[in-house]
């Protein structure tokens, strides 16, 4: 491991657990309340374990990451603050690969990724909301946002290189919602060119003009009473869009079953 500290040291404890008689060594790194730093080119690797944040200070206490971070049973964040520090340096924006497990929230904090991959066998569950500024890549498996939100931040919402969207979404990798409160959200807060795909996540918008800020929900759940697909998306534009299309796509384990493809259509509900 070659993460630095730069302002105490970790404590790493060691749970041994026991299933039919077998031991079975879950490692887990917690952190209660130091800096730490993940530099270029540098990979902290917590095998069979996850990372427990404990840390209370917003700024001191985050984790600055330009190299890589993984863990196989994913993260615990008992703080109300944001655990990895969005760094804008050139290319070094710092990966963090999840292999499992939850990525799990108290307090009111969030996750603040630059790029998240994903790589479990089954899925990984949300328990805090997430932001994600570069990528969010599947790489196998599911996302359960479990009533979250992930945010899909694009250019320029806080940084000018923000281009966050989802890569990899397919019809055996993809983000589900088990509460089905949760949502999808990405918006562009300043005018966005034609035929812009924002986020990756299934809607695109072609206009001849140039359009203004707009944010778009992918909401999950069947909207009712029109028994739609089961996801929708809600669009918040800053002003009107002249002429706009709107293309959606749709994985097809989100058709109503009996449905045919030949007869959809895209609708704007009254509200």
């Amino acid at each position: 491991m070659t993460a630095k500290n730069t302002y105490g040291f970790l404590i790493l404890t060691l749970f041994i657990m026991l299933f039919s008689g077998i031991a079975s060594a879950q490692i887990h790194m917690y952190n209660g309340g130091v800096k730490i730093k993940i530099t270029d080119n540098e990979k902290v690797y917590i095998k069979n374990g996850k990372y427990i944040h404990n840390g209370t200070d917003a700024i001191n206490h985050r984790i600055q990451l330009t190299g890589e971070f993984k863990t196989d049973l994913g993260i615990t964040l008992n703080a109300n603050h944001g655990l990895f520090n969005y760094i804008n340096s050139g290319t070094s924006f710092g990966k963090v690969i999840i292999n499992g497990g939850k990525l799990d929230g108290s307090l009111g904090g969030k996750f603040i990724f630059s790029n998240l991959h994903l790589n479990s066998s089954s899925e990984i569950v949300l328990g805090a909301d997430i932001d994600v500024y570069k990528e969010l890549k599947f790489l196998s498996g599911n996302l359960d946002l479990k009533g979250k939100t992930a945010n899909i931040y694009h250019s320029p919402s806080k940084f000018v290189t923000d281009n966050g969207e989802i890569i990899g979404e397919s019809e055996s990798t993809y983000i589900k919602d088990s509460d089905s409160s949760g949502s999808v959200q990405t918006f562009y807060l300043t005018p966005f060119p034609s035929n812009i795909n924002l986020g990756n996540v299934g809607l695109k918008i072609n206009t001849p003009t140039t359009g203004m800020d707009i944010t778009i929900d992918r909401k999950y759940g069947t909207q009712q009473p029109y028994k739609s697909f089961k996801n929708y998306y809600v669009l918040n534009p800053g002003s009107a869009i002249p002429d706009s299309r709107v293309t959606l796509s749709y994985l097809n384990g989100n058709r109503q079953a009996g449905s045919n493809s030949s007869q959809f259509k895209i609708f704007k509900a009254p509200t």
